[in-house]
């Protein structure tokens, strides 16, 4: 892998860390958004190896209104993680195959929220 591939997850990330419902409604929303990014990361990688190697990924939060605090930030996008590992776009989530670096940014609509994340190879 040469250049870094970026993967667009679209809408809000959940806020996991704070989630007052139902324990079914939960594992349902993480499923969901686990199984998205996994099909992402498996069109983003089209034809190419599933990762072996360490990889560094990127990933930059698009909120509208309050953001959010660093480890419930990190909180949210866990699913996503997960599923660019399941798309074969990671070898792991451990330290020892990711160097994962998580910022956020404030945009002005909701409609404008989204994760875009970014992976190379140079780990």
């Amino acid at each position: 892998m040469t250049a870094p591939i970026e993967v667009v997850m679209p809408g809000r990330p959940p806020n996991l860390g704070n989630f007052r419902g139902h324990w079914s409604a939960r594992a349902r929303l993480v499923r969901d958004r686990r199984t998205m990014m996994g099909w992402y990361a498996t069109v983003a990688r089209g034809t190419a190896p599933r990762a072996e190697a360490p990889r560094r990924a990127e990933a930059v939060v698009h909120l509208a209104g309050r953001l959010r605090d660093p480890d419930g930030l990190v909180a949210g996008i866990k699913a996503e993680l997960d599923g660019l590992v399941d798309g074969g776009l990671l070898a792991g989530d451990d330290p020892a195959s990711l160097t994962l670096t998580v910022r956020q940014e404030r945009v002005r609509h909701r409609a404008e929220e989204r994760v875009v994340w970014r992976i190379s190879a140079d780990a």
